[in-house]
C-alpha cells in the first residue's frame, strides 16, 4: 500500500488521473488525494488507510490507465 501511495503521489499526471477517476466513481467524495502513511502517528496511519480503502476502484482504475500508456518500465511498476 505505501509502494503504491508514493508510486501514484510521484507524478502529478497519475495524480490528476486519480482525481478525475474519484470524481467519475464518486462524485460527491470529498476526499482527492491518497495521504501519506504515517510511521510513528497511528491516528494519522488509520486514516491513511480508511481513506486508501475507501478510495480503492479509483486507485485500481488509475493504476489502469497508467498501464495503458506506452510507457513499458512505468507499466511494469503497475504491477
Amino acid at each position: 500500500m505505501k509502494e503504491m501511495i508514493t508510486f501514484i503521489r510521484a507524478s502529478e499526471k497519475r495524480t490528476d488521473t486519480l482525481k478525475e477517476q474519484i470524481t467519475s466513481v464518486e462524485p460527491g467524495s470529498r476526499r482527492t488525494r491518497l495521504v501519506k502513511l504515517s510511521e510513528t502517528r497511528w491516528v494519522e496511519r488509520h486514516d491513511a488507510i480508511s481513506s486508501f480503502k475507501d478510495m480503492f476502484v479509483p486507485i485500481y482504475d488509475t493504476l489502469g490507465v497508467t498501464m495503458g500508456l506506452d510507457d513499458e518500465d512505468l507499466a511494469r511498476k503497475c504491477f
